[in-house]
């Protein structure tokens, strides 16, 4: 398992029972974490054989999943109430990880949109 998605949903699971007094388990926080990389479960993320998260520090960009989070989150049995909404996640995770220079921010402070728009240096491919 990557260092980086276990640091992760251990900073969410921490986080979380810091904000709400709840549990938030092991396991969901997991998924959300593999969600918010693109990928559909945890363990597709941990059978990545070719985009390894320990080579985050050479990403030049990258773009939370919020659809794919939405999904996970709906679809996960048995998440505490008090759960922050999918944004705020992957807000946290990017703070998370620009905080211990696991992938740094080029410009500014990382940013959390649901639309490429909010981009203007990518050009949409028809």
């Amino acid at each position: 398992m990557s260092t980086i998605q276990k640091k992760c949903a251990d900073f969410l699971r921490m986080t979380f029972n810091d904000l709400a007094g709840g549990k938030l388990g092991s396991g969901h926080a997991h998924e959300i974490v593999a969600a918010y990389f693109g990928y559909g479960t945890a363990a597709a993320l941990r059978a990545e054989p070719k985009y390894q998260l320990a080579a985050l520090d050479k990403a030049a960009i990258l773009m939370p999943d919020l659809r794919l989070m939405d999904q996970r989150v709906q679809h996960l049995n048995g998440l505490p109430a008090g759960l922050p909404n999918v944004d705020e996640l992957a807000s946290l995770l990017s703070s998370f990880l620009n905080a211990t220079a696991t992938f740094q921010v080029r410009f500014g402070t990382p940013e959390i949109s649901r639309s490429i728009s909010m981009y203007p240096s990518f050009k949409k491919i028809p």
